[in-house]
């Protein structure tokens, strides 16, 4: 995993979310490239991360080896029943979960999960509410770290010097 899963957790902890399920087909949702640096697939995918715990993958079996790099539990499918068997015993006792949707498009550059995914997930998880994941997105993947910061503030010094020394 590129960046820590304790501070996903942590924010999941803080934010009493139960987890964040990533859905995956092709490259359709580039957050999963900048979490985990897997191979495209052709089959979908899940990944969940849960608030505590142990991340779980629900993968087809002719591509698991396309997730070799990613720690934790691997489940494989070979048919649609069994993928969806996965997710619901992977889920079901959570009420709260965070994937790349945006309730009213209201952010459309985190809306990754297609409506199908969205109608199964919502059909054969009844009592489970999604949320989008972009407040995760943005505290996890999009804040700086403190060398990243080090380094925009001296180049905003460095063009701040320059625009004053060029008038």
């Amino acid at each position: 995993m590129k960046i820590k899963l304790s501070r996903i957790q942590a924010f999941l902890e803080t934010e009493l979310i139960d987890g964040w399920l990533l859905c995956g087909f092709h490259d359709q949702n580039p957050i999963i490239k900048d979490l985990f640096a897997i191979k495209p697939s052709t089959r979908k995918f899940f990944i969940f991360i849960p608030r505590n715990g142990t991340v779980t993958s629900i993968l087809s079996e002719i591509e698991k080896d396309n997730f070799s790099n990613i720690s934790g539990i691997k489940r494989t499918f070979n048919t649609r029943e069994q993928m969806i068997n996965l997710l619901k015993n992977s889920i079901k006792t959570k009420r709260k979960i965070a994937i790349e949707i945006s309730e009213k498009a209201f952010i459309p550059s985190v809306s990754f999960v297609d409506n199908g995914t969205f109608e199964l997930l919502t059909s054969i998880l009844p009592g489970v509410t999604f949320i989008s994941s972009a407040n995760i997105i943005q505290s996890t993947l999009s804040a700086w770290t403190k060398p990243q910061l080090q380094t925009h503030l001296k180049s905003a010094r460095i063009l701040n010097k320059i625009v004053k020394d060029s008038f």
